[in-house]
């Protein structure tokens, strides 16, 4: 058993000398020790406008900054009133022009003419399953054929989506298409 006496507020501790707060303690009407007051920046920081030691002085503010009511640096100002009115003039050539009136009116056609060679490769896949479930053998003829509808339907789509300004059949020749090789019977 222990005749020190512990101080009346309990346990070890607590026993810190009365005349010593402890080290967590600020008295209210001091400012923290680690830290600048708040009007002044901490002294080992420096503002990011001020140019690093060796930096030759700048005239422009840094490249993050653009004043709001003004343009972007790189922005390359338009000639003085020309933009809208050559746009405005440009839109009414091109809805007047008669070439974009002839493109508009041979899509109108080639669309058409694209769907029914949809239904025609249909019309020959079903005719080549028909050669070959009752004769065993593809037809030659209707391959070739199904081969130059391939080529002329890629030609209408790459004039459809601007890819190509040549105008398929009938504005020019039925594409040659040919057919992959009959595979050799080993019999």
């Amino acid at each position: 058993m222990s005749d020190a006496k512990s101080p009346p507020g309990g346990g070890p501790e607590d026993s810190a000398p009365p005349d010593r707060p402890p080290p967590d303690h600020v008295p209210p009407d001091e400012p923290p020790q680690d830290h600048a007051p708040p009007d002044e920046p901490p002294p080992d920081h420096t503002p990011p406008d001020d140019p690093l030691p060796g930096d030759p002085p700048s005239d422009q503010p840094p490249l993050d900054h653009v004043p709001p009511d003004e343009p972007p640096r790189d922005h390359v100002p338009p000639e003085s009133g020309s933009e809208p009115r050559a746009r405005a003039d440009g839109i009414a050539e091109h809805l007047t022009s008669r070439d974009s009136w002839l493109r508009l009116l041979f899509i109108v056609l080639f669309v058409a003419l694209w769907t029914i060679t949809r239904f025609v490769v249909f019309a020959v896949i079903v005719l080549q399953v028909l050669f070959l479930l009752l004769g065993g053998k593809r037809n030659a003829r209707l391959a070739g054929f199904g081969a130059s509808l391939a080529v002329y339907s890629y030609e209408l789509v790459a004039y459809l989506t601007f890819a190509s300004e040549k105008q398929p059949f009938p504005f020019s020749d039925w594409p040659g298409g040919s057919s992959p090789s009959e595979p050799a019977d080993t019999e």
